[in-house]
């Protein structure tokens, strides 16, 4: 779902990463899982999934793939530091959470919002993930100098004027001008101009 500004996505995306449930607690505990106070919800499903992976006939823990650890330690999270066993479900939570939080952080430092002046910046690693690409753009355009933002989506990307699905990833854009400081909002009543034939 789309929204005019930057708010309501950030609002959802910090929610996305609160503490655990009182189901999930409740549950961790008849299950004999130690869930601390600030494990992030999704993490916390992951952990109960893998210890409750036999009961519910799941495939076992496994361990995190290279790609993860990589992932992982580019975000800054270093598994050493971690309350949690690395497993492969923990792993893949753990970094939908640190997105999701420098999603937050970005959107919070950028506020984007319908009309304003953006640049984006090929970001120096990762642009060649295909999960994750920095530049959404279907029609496979050259990337302009500059965008009018049209909308954010309640996943944090930041859409821009032009159709065909052309979107980045807040933490790589950049506030040129924004609408409010560039257009006179005031609304206002046409009359015509002393130039203007009739007038």
């Amino acid at each position: 779902m789309p929204f005019s500004d930057w708010r309501e996505p950030a609002r959802r995306l910090a929610a996305s990463y609160g503490p655990p449930t009182p189901e999930q607690v409740a549950l961790a505990t008849h299950a004999g899982v130690d869930l601390p106070d600030d494990t992030p919800h999704d993490v916390a499903a992951a952990l109960l999934l893998d210890a409750l992976a036999e009961t519910l006939t799941l495939h076992g823990p496994l361990p995190p793939t290279p790609g993860q650890l990589a992932y992982l330690h580019d975000l800054g999270h270093e598994w050493r530091l971690a309350p949690w066993r690395a497993t492969r479900r923990v792993s893949s939570a753990l970094i939908g959470v640190l997105v999701s939080r420098g999603r937050v952080d970005a959107l919070e430092l950028l506020r984007p919002a319908h009309g304003d002046l953006v640049g984006v910046a090929r970001p120096p690693r990762h642009d060649d993930d295909a999960d994750i690409p920095f530049l959404v753009d279907p029609a496979q355009r050259p990337l302009p100098s500059s965008l009018v933002v049209s909308s954010v989506s309640e996943s944090g990307r930041v859409n821009f004027r032009g159709g065909s699905g052309l979107a980045a990833w807040p933490e790589h854009v950049t506030m040129l001008a924004r609408a409010s400081d560039v257009w006179d909002t005031t609304p206002r009543t046409w009359q015509p101009s002393l130039f203007e034939p009739g007038a």
